[in-house]
């Protein structure tokens, strides 16, 4: 059954896909609270989402970031600067796909 025009009036509005990018990010294992902290303080609302993972005795950890595409360059720029040993890679579009909901 479709929504009526009511509840759809009461629909959250969410940005079209392409304008968010996935970002997978890796950086040493102590800095996960730093990583955190620049992340939203830089991103905001921007952020979508945000999942830290240890690497399991690699002494380093990933993340992955969901941003809005507008905040990217801001927010690389200031992982550069504060994180220098950061990696910073796009995710495939298979993992776009899959956070897309």
């Amino acid at each position: 059954m479709w929504p009526t025009t009511a509840l759809q009036s009461h629909a959250v509005h969410r940005p079209a896909l392409d304008s968010a990018c996935m970002i997978q990010l890796q950086a040493d294992a102590r800095s996960g609270a730093k990583l955190r902290e620049i992340v939203i303080r830089v991103g905001q609302d921007a952020v979508r989402f945000l999942r830290i993972d240890g690497g399991a005795g690699q002494g380093a950890l990933r993340a992955l970031l969901c941003i809005e595409a507008h905040a990217v360059p801001v927010l690389r720029q200031e992982l550069q600067r504060r994180l220098p040993d950061s990696t910073w890679h796009h995710a495939p579009q298979r993992a776009r796909r899959r956070h897309a909901d």
